[in-house]
């Protein structure tokens, strides 16, 4: 992933931070790809949706953000 990507990947998740009401952090790890699949179908079936991003670049993108106290749940390099 280069500058440019991870610039983008930042604005699209404060985007997503600032527009919406709820967000739920999940380790997913470990899961299948069956899984993870079945995952989404049912948050999207419930009019949600299911975001991967970079813990580092996540933790940018709430900066400021109502939802900037979930920085801690994301794990990873700091």
């Amino acid at each position: 992933m280069d500058r440019a990507e991870k610039k983008a990947a930042i604005c699209d998740a404060e985007w997503v931070f600032k527009a919406t009401s709820v967000v739920v952090v999940a380790h997913y790890s470990g899961l299948t790809v069956a899984q993870m699949q079945t995952l989404r179908k049912q948050m999207r079936l419930a009019g949600a949706s299911v975001k991967v991003a970079k813990n580092r670049l996540a933790r940018i993108a709430l900066e400021g953000t109502d939802v900037a106290s979930i920085g801690p749940l994301l794990r990873g390099r700091p």
